[in-house]
């Protein structure tokens, strides 16, 4: 794969290996975060690096990192440089939002939302990481409580009443292709109502589900993955509560729809794509009212191209640490 946002999370059981990355954050404090560098195996030639979280008390961190090029038949080496005595490197390294930080996502990105921000910081709180700066504001009664741990680094905890995130001058459009992906938490069973991770509006208050998850008979029952591109249900596996899951559905620009969960395909139809643009919220949809998702939601990616399954797995696994060793 080309220009791939690979996730490294740097922590105290870092990666495949749990190796302990302590020294770093002994060396760089929060202040000093731009002062590393990642390189391709040559030790030279640098990557972009967008600082999702800079934790140096807690000792973790969240780095998205554009890899030029990543081998599926050989291990790919990079290397970490930090140094508190260094200037920052600010040509390279940036927080969400910052110039080198945007370079990360490749132009096929609509928008690509950490959910890392504080949920009552106001309109365009949750930040686009993207040059489209497609900035989210959140709904309903959140609060910075809402702010909690998640798969990566930090997400939004959502209560299953009134809670959402809402973006505004997304341009994109499902019966192209694209890929629409997510990482999310069920905290408890819908049930017999319908929980929307990601619905499309229109301005008018319908939409088009990209991503939700049925109803099901009673609450006993595990409930299933779907996405509604069509105008019919498109219907996954069924799901626990307890667990994050990393979601996508992808659309080739003609007819075939086809959901992953977790790194694999897990169901397909040909169908076609109705065309739809507008608002995207997360966590919501139907005239912003119905459907409450109760749970956490993490890492939201939109891209107008339709993502290969390498690339699909491997952004599961990278999501997950469980894509590189450090040493």
């Amino acid at each position: 794969m080309s220009d791939f946002p690979v996730a490294l999370l740097l922590s105290t059981s870092a990666g495949t290996n749990d190796e302990d990355l302590t020294a770093i954050f002994t060396e760089i404090a929060d202040a000093d975060r731009k002062k590393i560098a990642v390189t391709t195996s040559d030790g030279t030639t640098q990557c972009y690096v967008e600082i999702e979280k800079w934790d140096s008390t807690n000792k973790k961190a969240a780095l998205h990192v554009k890899i030029p090029s990543i081998s599926s038949s050989s291990n790919t080496e990079l290397y970490l440089y930090y140094d508190s005595g260094h200037a920052d490197n600010t040509t390279y390294v940036g927080d969400t939002g910052d110039s080198p930080a945007q370079n990360v996502w490749d132009s096929n990105f609509e928008g690509v939302w950490h959910l890392a921000q504080d949920p009552s910081g106001g309109s365009g709180a949750i930040k686009d990481s993207t040059s489209n700066n497609v900035n989210a504001t959140s709904s309903g009664s959140m609060t910075s409580d809402d702010l909690v741990d998640a798969l990566v680094c930090k997400g939004l905890d959502l209560d299953g009443s009134d809670d959402y995130i809402k973006t505004s001058g997304l341009s994109f459009n499902p019966s192209n292709s694209a890929t629409i992906e997510i990482c999310f938490k069920e905290t408890t069973l819908a049930g017999t109502v319908d929980r929307l991770l990601l619905q499309q509006q229109d301005g008018t208050g319908t939409g088009r589900t990209i991503i939700g998850i049925e109803e099901h008979d009673d609450a006993t029952n595990p409930d299933k993955i779907y996405c509604n591109l069509a105008g019919t249900i498109l219907y996954g596996s069924q799901l626990s509560a307890g667990s994050f899951y990393h979601a996508a559905v992808t659309h080739d620009g003609s007819n075939a729809v086809e959901i992953f969960l977790n790194g694999s395909s897990d169901t397909t139809d040909t169908r076609t794509v109705e065309a739809a643009s507008g608002e995207m919220l997360f966590g919501i949809g139907k005239d912003e009212l119905t459907y409450p998702f109760d749970g956490i939601i993490d890492e939201v990616r939109i891209s107008q191209t339709q993502r290969s399954d390498a690339w699909i797995k491997a952004t599961y696994h990278t999501l997950f640490d469980s894509l590189g060793a450090w040493k």
